[in-house]
C-alpha cells in the first residue's frame, strides 16, 4: 500500500495535501502526472488503510462515481475517474478552490458576521439546483434514477473563491436503478443535526428529506447557529423528530418578510406537507436572492477570507 502522507507519489498523482478525513475515507489534493483529460490540480479519495480488508472500496468509489456522473449540473462536484492502484483504490474528483459551507459558517460565528440573507438564499439556492438535478435524474431512455443524497450537509456543500456552490460526496447516496438499494430508506445516515424527522424516526424517507436538510442548512446561514443542536445526541434526535423550531418565531425579525413562512413549510414534520420539488422552492426564493451577480461576489469573497484564515492557523 503505497504511503498516504503528503508530498509523496500515489501513481500517477503527487499529493500535496490531505484536506479531510470521513467515517470511511480520506482525501487529498493533488497534481496529476501524465494523466490525459485531467486539470492541473484534483481531489483524490482514499479508503483508511484499516478498513482495506473490511470494505469493498473499488465497489464503493465505483457506486459514487455512476450516481455523480448521472447527474448533469454546475452545481455537482464532478468525478472524473476511478481505478485501482496495487490494490488499494481511488476516487478522482473537481478540486473546489474554497472551503466548505461548515468551515465558512464557522468562521462566521467565530468573527460575528452574520450572512445577508441575499447570500444566505443564494447559495442554497445553488445547492437546490444541484438537488433538483440530482432528483430529476435520468436513464438515457427516461427511466428515472430516484436517487436521494441522505447527507446534504455544510461539509458536503464546497463553496469556492468565485462564488460558485456545488454538492459533493454521494457516499451513501441510493438510487433505485443504480444501486442494489430500492424504494425508501430507513437506517439512520448521515448528520445528525441535518436530518429530516422520517429519518431519526425510522420511518420511510425520499427525496423530500433532502429538501428538509436543505431548509435547516439555510436556516443555520441566515441564524448564523445551527438550526438543531442539544447537550447530547438523544436530545438533538427528539428535537429533530418533533420538529421543533421556536427559532423561526424567535428569530422572525432577521428574516426579510415572507421568507418565514417559506421556511415554516420547508420544515414541516410531514413530508406530504412540504415543498415537492427542489424547483418549487427554488422559485419561491428568487425574490430574496436581488442581485445574483452581487450575492456570488460577496459569498466568493467570504470564503476566500475563510480559506486565507484557515491556511493562517
Amino acid at each position: 500500500m503505497n504511503d498516504g502522507s503528503p508530498g509523496v507519489l500515489f501513481g500517477p498523482f503527487s499529493l500535496t495535501a490531505r484536506l479531510a478525513v470521513g467515517g470511511t475515507s480520506e482525501v487529498y489534493l493533488a497534481k496529476p502526472m501524465g494523466v490525459p483529460g485531467l486539470p492541473d490540480v484534483v481531489v483524490v479519495k482514499r479508503l483508511l488503510p484499516h478498513l482495506m480488508k473490511e470494505l469493498d472500496g473499488q465497489s464503493m468509489f465505483e457506486r459514487e462515481a455512476k450516481l455523480h456522473q448521472a447527474v448533469k449540473s454546475d452545481n455537482v462536484v464532478r468525478v472524473f475517474m476511478t481505478g485501482v492502484i496495487e490494490e488499494e483504490p481511488y476516487l478522482v474528483m473537481e478540486h473546489v478552490d474554497g472551503v466548505d459551507a461548515y468551515r465558512l459558517f464557522r468562521r462566521l460565528r467565530q468573527s460575528k458576521f452574520a450572512l445577508p440573507p441575499s447570500v444566505a438564499v443564494y447559495l442554497v439556492d445553488n445547492l437546490l439546483a444541484a438537488l433538483g438535478a440530482l432528483h430529476g435524474a435520468a436513464r438515457r431512455d427516461g427511466t428515472p434514477l430516484t436517487i436521494v443524497h441522505r447527507d446534504v450537509s455544510p461539509s458536503n456543500i464546497y463553496l469556492s473563491i468565485h462564488g460558485d456552490v456545488k454538492l459533493g460526496d454521494f457516499g451513501i447516496a441510493v438510487g433505485d436503478s443504480l444501486t442494489s438499494m430500492s424504494g425508501g430508506f430507513k437506517r439512520l445516515v448521515g448528520k445528525l443535526g441535518y436530518l429530516a424527522p422520517e429519518q431519526v424516526g425510522g420511518e420511510t424517507s425520499d427525496h423530500r428529506a433532502d429538501l428538509f436538510s436543505a431548509a435547516v442548512v439555510l436556516c443555520e446561514a441566515l441564524f448564523g447557529e445551527p438550526l438543531f443542536s442539544g447537550n447530547t445526541q438523544l436530545t438533538m434526535l427528539l428535537a429533530i423528530r418533533d420538529c421543533k423550531v421556536p427559532q423561526l418565531t424567535e428569530k422572525a425579525d432577521m428574516l426579510p418578510k415572507g421568507l418565514g413562512a417559506i421556511l415554516e413549510r420547508a420544515l414541516a414534520r410531514d413530508p406530504k406537507q412540504r415543498y415537492s420539488s427542489a424547483d418549487e422552492v427554488r422559485v419561491l426564493l428568487a425574490p430574496f436572492v436581488g442581485d445574483r451577480a452581487a450575492a456570488k461576489r460577496l459569498l466568493g469573497d467570504l470564503v476566500l477570507k475563510a480559506k486565507t484564515s484557515a491556511h493562517s492557523t
